[in-house]
């Protein structure tokens, strides 16, 4: 009895410990793990706490969830490569929604790769607008720029996606918008005068070349000949400067280039020449400036004054004591009793139209590229229309737009603001000083400083430069910069980041 009461009980206690085993929890591994991760990443084992959430994802392999949360702890742990690497797949099987997408641009900003973030900025702000962390990341973003080296000391304002540079050796180039010398595969060897482009689209430069060292290519050469047989221009283009002086470090742009308008009568034998270096045209004449083909004309300026040539290369015959170049079909002509509008058949026409005072040009000699000219009346400067119909409020100073769309900067009582092309204000003459600017942003000074704002005040750059040039429409922009008060300032190029809405432009 003794015997069988012990078996008893042992069934008994065996059966009683299934049963409560059978009734009991199973244990929690997934949780115990998530929360030792959890744990982990609070007190900055970022490592460890991924260990601990590989396991959870051992035990359930398709949880997305874990696997952001890994990627967060890349992120966290400083491996922007990983990070990145796991969040571009999570983003691509639409897992992880605005998480993933600031914690992407987050990685590519630990790598150093900003062109990538705001790209990845620019399309996570695109498909959640309302999120507060993209939007901060947006709008952080956008006022951010990458800067180059100090390669260049003057140039002018763009025109067409080019600039006129002058380089360290004190040369003048042609740049385009990715900082690139042009024409292409050619490094001149004495360029003293500037380069104009044509319209835009169009690879037709100006260049000016010795007469005692001509040098350029034509189609059935591949590389630059001399005719006088010296060694200076050999596989180079030579260039023959009269115009353009550098004026660096002005308090309206450092990078202004103004072309002298009284020159010395040398007779510098002028070439069009296309993108390649290739000989196209050959006007004749002993040309002191000679301008770039548009609407049909070509302005120049010789001995007896300003002119214009027409498509042929031929000249109208008629002299004014000034003159402009054509932009959308307009320019403008200085007489005796003043300047006036005309087109490219209205030239040589003796009417009556309008007179003005003055007509403000940019450093391209145009005053035309809005389709709108900006004059000096009585009453002070305003804009016009081709047929003098007046289209803004008077002001007491004006510079001239650079873009077709651009904005103009304009002065009344010592303070600057903004018109577009129609006249209308569209940034209040609240400023201490404002440059024209184009479709993207505007610089403007405060104190002495510049930076750069859109054309409704808001700043993306605070002041910073000691001078700053017109923004071209991708966003590229030529800075003056001085690292310390002893040392000289220097001319660099930037790259804002920003971002376009809709179309093409910012506004």
């Amino acid at each position: 009895m003794k015997k069988t009461g012990i078996l008893v009980l042992m069934m008994g206690l065996m059966l009683g410990s299934g049963y409560m085993a059978f009734f009991r929890e199973p244990v929690d591994e997934r949780g115990n793990h998530l929360a030792k991760a959890e744990q982990l990443s609070a007190g900055e084992y970022h490592k460890d706490a991924i260990l601990e959430y590989e396991k959870v994802l051992e035990l359930e392999p398709g949880d997305k969830e874990i696997s952001v949360k890994i990627a967060h702890e890349y992120l966290l742990a400083g491996d922007g490569r990983k990070a990145v690497e796991q969040l571009e797949s999570l983003i691509s099987q639409n897992v992880g929604g605005p998480t993933a997408y600031t914690d992407l641009i987050c990685g590519y900003l630990m790598n150093r790769d900003v062109k990538t973030a705001v790209a990845k900025v620019k399309e996570g702000y695109e498909k959640y607008p309302s999120d507060e962390g993209i939007d901060l990341l947006y709008h952080k973003l956008r006022g951010t720029y990458e800067e180059t080296q100090d390669l260049y000391t003057a140039l002018t304002d763009y025109r067409d996606g080019y600039v006129v540079s002058r380089n360290m050796d004190g040369k003048l180039c042609l740049l385009d918008m990715e900082d690139r010398e042009w024409p292409k595969g050619k490094k001149p060897d004495a360029i003293d005068d500037y380069v104009v482009i044509q319209e835009k689209g169009k690879d037709v430069l100006l260049i000016s070349v010795h007469d005692a060292a001509e040098c350029v290519t034509t189609p059935d050469e591949s590389a630059a000949t001399m005719k006088t047989g010296t060694d200076a221009a050999k596989d180079a283009t030579a260039w023959d400067g009269t115009a353009a002086d550098a004026k660096v470090g002005n308090s309206v742009n450092a990078a202004a280039m103004e072309a002298k308008s009284s020159v010395a009568a040398v007779s510098t034998n002028f070439r069009y020449v296309d993108a390649d270096g290739y000989l196209r045209v050959s006007p004749k004449g002993d040309f002191l400036y000679l301008g770039c083909p548009r609407d049909g004309r070509i302005l120049f300026q010789d001995a007896q004054g300003w002119g214009y040539l027409d498509e042929e290369m031929k000249d109208l015959g008629v002299r004014f004591e000034d003159a402009t170049a054509f932009a959308e079909g307009i320019a403008a002509v200085k007489e005796a009793d003043g300047w006036r509008i005309v087109t490219p058949d209205t030239i040589t026409e003796a009417q009556d139209s309008n007179r003005y005072a003055d007509v403000v040009t940019d450093t391209w000699k145009c005053c035309s590229t809005a389709g709108n000219v900006l004059v000096k009346k009585e009453q002070g400067y305003v804009l016009v229309s081709s047929k003098g119909e007046v289209l803004s409020e008077a002001y007491d100073e004006a510079r001239a737009f650079v873009e077709k769309e651009g904005v103009a900067a304009v002065c009344r009582n010592g303070q600057w603001g903004l018109i577009d092309r129609t006249g209308k204000a569209v940034c209040e003459t609240a400023y201490e000083e404002l440059c024209s600017g184009g479709t993207t942003l505007v610089a403007f000074r405060k104190d002495d400083l510049w930076g750069y704002m859109d054309r409704e005040g808001s700043v993306y750059v605070e002041p910073e430069f000691r001078s700053a040039g017109v923004m071209s429409a991708d966003g590229v922009a030529y800075v003056t910069v001085q690292e310390k008060e002893s040392s000289e300032p220097t001319l660099r190029m930037i790259r804002m980041n920003y971002f376009y809405e809709d179309n093409s432009t910012l506004f």
